[in-house]
Order: structure tokens, then sequence, then C-alpha cells
């Protein structure tokens, strides 16, 4: 990208090398092109640009610098000076436990990993709460005693997004537990695992507590196979604005980073493991298709209730017992005689009853499918 300037009495176009860069997004050439003043004003309705800024190393930045923040949906006019902003924040003492280097990169991370331009949000968790959530909780998602930084690339920093995760939930969900957030960590950690598989305790251990509690599946807690991928989108956008005061830069490979290459050659979202997807679409099926049981659907050979589930109209079994009291979805005798099936004196339907087959051991742990039948992780949207 090259910036030309108007000069002369004949106010003729001129080539200015000095701001010549490869950005092609304008949320991070614009600080490279501020990085050359020692005052600055940047104007844009672009959150994403604001919060760049707070992750770029002072010393690059000009001396006097201002973000002004006025918006469609606020149109009085603000300026917020950024060095005074970062004083700020290194002099709040709930954010004492952050390296102090690392607090302003720390902001920029926070914004990235919970909703940015390239990275999906969190259905009914804004960016206030999980700012909020790292004030109450910093210590423990990513202050100096813990495995993996917030603010951080590392494979080990995933784990510090998974605490973060999990304490926003948290709050989101307070009565649930009777206890902080890393008492319950501690709680569920098995001293002899690896310190990747403590952390999937806990986030299966949050995961399943709000279970009961959720209304619609945008709500649940997303599971592990699905954070990853999500962590690392988020992690491609970061390396893309850290790099913002150097000219020339090409960002990492998107197939590294949460996206990959479909067949027709396009770029697209890795939403979760295939193992996990392929095990809720099994579920589904099973679901809308029924058991086709003769003997009462008592045992485990019944994949309903082997799956968990009562029985429904979608069934095709005789004499049901595995319903409630008044169901009005319960199977009828109308809709179960089917003396064309083979199946005589077994509980079980056309699926396989082996353990290892079973759907149900991966839900609710992973991905849901949603209305319009997509399949789509559990919370996400993007």
């Amino acid at each position: 990208m090259s910036l030309w300037y108007l000069e002369g009495p004949g106010l003729l176009p001129h080539h200015s090398e000095w701001f010549d860069s490869s950005h092609e997004e304008g949320d991070v050439r614009v600080w490279f092109h501020a990085s050359k003043y020692q005052s600055a004003v940047i104007y844009s309705p672009d959150t994403d640009t604001f919060m760049i800024g707070l992750g770029l190393h002072s010393d690059r930045c000009p001396a006097n610098l201002y973000v002004r923040v006025d918006t469609l949906q606020q149109p009085e006019r603000q300026y917020i000076d950024l060095t005074q902003l970062r004083a700020l924040l290194l002099g709040d003492t709930a954010l004492a436990p952050i390296d102090r280097l690392s607090v302003g990169s720390t902001m920029t991370a926070l914004f990235a990993t919970t909703g940015c331009d390239f990275v999906s949000g969190f259905a009914g968790i804004g960016k206030k709460t999980f700012f909020n959530t790292l004030r109450s909780h910093s210590s423990f998602i990513t202050g100096s005693t813990v495995v993996g930084k917030l603010a951080g690339s590392a494979p080990e920093d995933f784990l510090s997004f998974v605490r973060l995760v999990c304490c926003a939930y948290y709050t989101a969900h307070r009565s649930v537990f009777t206890d902080t957030p890393g008492n319950v960590f501690a709680a569920l950690a098995n001293p002899d695992a690896s310190i990747e598989k403590q952390h999937e305790a806990f986030l299966t251990g949050t995961r399943n507590s709000i279970w009961p509690r959720i209304a619609k599946e945008e709500d649940a807690v997303p599971s592990w196979a699905a954070l990853h991928p999500h962590w690392k989108r988020a992690q491609w956008i970061l390396s893309v604005w850290r790099k913002a005061f150097e000219a020339k830069s090409l960002p990492p490979e998107p197939t590294d980073h949460g996206w990959q290459i479909t067949n027709d050659g396009r770029l697209e979202v890795v939403w979760d493991s295939p193992d996990s997807i392929t095990a809720i679409e099994e579920l589904i099926k099973s679901l809308t298709r029924g058991c086709q049981c003769r003997t009462g659907c008592t045992t485990r050979r019944c994949m309903c209730l082997k799956a968990g589930n009562m029985c429904s109209s979608t069934c095709r079994c005789t004499g049901c017992r595995n319903v409630r009291d008044g169901d009005s979805n319960a199977p009828t005798q109308a809709a179960v005689s089917h003396p064309e099936s083979s199946t005589s004196g077994d509980e079980t339907s056309d699926s396989s009853d082996r353990e290892e087959d079973d759907p149900a051991s991966f839900f609710p742990l992973s991905t849901a499918k949603s209305k319009s039948g997509n399949i789509i992780p559990t919370l996400f949207s993007e």
C-alpha cells in the first residue's frame, strides 16, 4: 500500500516511499503511518483500530497520541489520550498480577480472542463481561504463577484462554457454582494428569455444570475441540496487529490457524474436530429416527435409553416404558405396530448398539446442530 500526496503550485501528486507498507487492513496501516509522527490524532469508527494501539509498544507510538471514538451510536465527539489510558491500566490494582510490560497487549488479546473482525464472539457474553472477569480473576487467568499467558502465542498460552472462558461463564452463571474458579479447577484437576488434561477437565466440568440451565444451544460452553481453532484464529489476527510498525510483513498461513481449504478451493472455518461433528450428526440422526424396540425399552439395548433420552413420537417401539407419565409425545400403539420389521424380541434398532459407536458418549461435550441443520460449534457463530 502506497501513500500519495499533493505538493507544489500545481498540486501535483507525489509518491511517498516513507509510508509504503504491505498492510492490507486500514486499522493496521493507520498505526504504521502514525508511528512517523510525534503527535497524532487517529479517527476510525472501527473499534479494532483503538484496541490495536493498546497492544503496541509505546516507544514506537507518537508521544502525543489521541484516538477519536465517536460513532453513529454515540455521535458526540470524544478523544482518548492513549498514553494516559495505558497509565491508568498500569495503575489498576485489579490488574496488578499481570506483568507490567504486557498489560496493554493483554487488553488487545482479550479483545481479539472474544470476538473481532476475523474471530467469532460468544453468545450472551459481551466484551464488558470478559473485561470484568479478567479484573476479578487476573491472577488465576494470566498471573505470574500459572501456566500460559493471555497475551502469549505459545501452545501453553491457550490454557490461559481456557481459564478466561471458564471464568466468564462462572461470572454469567454464578449461582451454579459454590466456590471460586481457582478452587473448582483444583477440585477437578487430577494431579497425575498433564496440565492440558487438567484444563480439559476444568472446561468439561464448567460445561456440564451450566448445561442444564441453558435455553438454547448457542448459550452452551464451547468444547475443547471448538475452542482451540477459535484461539488459533485469534492468534492469526494478533500476529498481524503486532507487526503494525513493520513496513513489509506477511500474515501467517491461515491453514495453520483455524481455517482449512475445501476441495473446491474455498477457505472455511474449522469449527470442531471431525470426530465430534460426526458424533453429533449420528446423535441427531438417532434422536430424529427413534428406536424400534419390541420388549418395552427397559435395557440399554434401546438406543434412546442408552443415550439417556426418553422415547418420543418418532420412535416405533412396542409396549414402551421409557416415557414420562402423561407425556403427549410418547410413542402410541398406532405408531409402533410394524409387523414388517425383522427384529423380534430384541430391544434394538437398525443402528449399531456397540458402546464404541454410541454418539451420546460425546454429548453434550462437543458441538451441536443448529435449527437450520448446519453443524456449528455450540456458542459460536462466525
